[in-house]
């Protein structure tokens, strides 16, 4: 008589790999035979196995690519000579020194956004007239560094990320966990 695999206990019932169960939670099926004490695998047959394998190596792949790209979207380097423009400037320009001591600007090259401001205030005399009326306006800035708010975001943007990698990890896990238990079933085939 064969018999469906539909839940963990029916993977550890029939003695299949753990993995198994990560299949059928997918959607995969899972018909066995027991002949004696043995538990034959009656569908799917090797040449499925096969396929499902190519496929989820692929997927698998492709998520280890996502990992890598999001893990080197988050290193930020800053360039050496933006990182040496904004100290030169910051020893000769008086607007520029005054300016980037109100928003705490050297915390700023820590951040892509960050960087993007220095650059402009470096740039663009009517960018730091903005920006200085702006802080002087703006009661959400009174008391405050503008820093921090580049900061508090890039924490929520960090926090975001982080969250992605380890939905990513887990999908990772899990899909080689399903590989390697359709190795085992393949190979539990006649």
């Amino acid at each position: 008589m064969e018999h469906v695999i539909r839940t963990e206990e029916d993977v550890k019932k029939y003695g299949l790999p753990e993995g198994i169960y990560y299949y059928v939670r997918q959607g995969g099926i899972v018909k066995v035979r027991k002949e004696g004490e043995k538990v034959v695998v009656v569908y799917p047959n090797k040449k499925f196995l096969r396929e499902r394998i190519k496929e989820l190596k692929e997927k698998l792949t492709d998520l280890k690519n996502q990992l890598s790209s999001i893990e080197s979207s988050g290193k930020s380097s800053t360039p050496f000579f933006v990182r040496a423009e904004h100290i030169v400037r910051k020893m000769v320009d008086k607007e520029y020194r005054y300016i980037v001591a109100l928003i705490d600007g050297d915390r700023l090259l820590n951040d892509k956004r960050g960087i993007r401001i220095l650059e402009q205030l470096m740039k663009n005399k009517e960018y730091r007239k903005t920006i200085l009326d702006t802080l002087k306006e703006s009661p959400v800035y009174k008391g405050r560094k503008f820093a921090e708010f580049i900061e508090k975001a890039d924490e929520v943007r960090k926090s975001v990320v982080e969250e992605r990698k380890k939905k990513l990890m887990s999908k990772i896990e899990e899909t080689e966990k399903v590989i390697k238990a359709l190795k085992e079933l393949e190979r539990m085939i006649r």
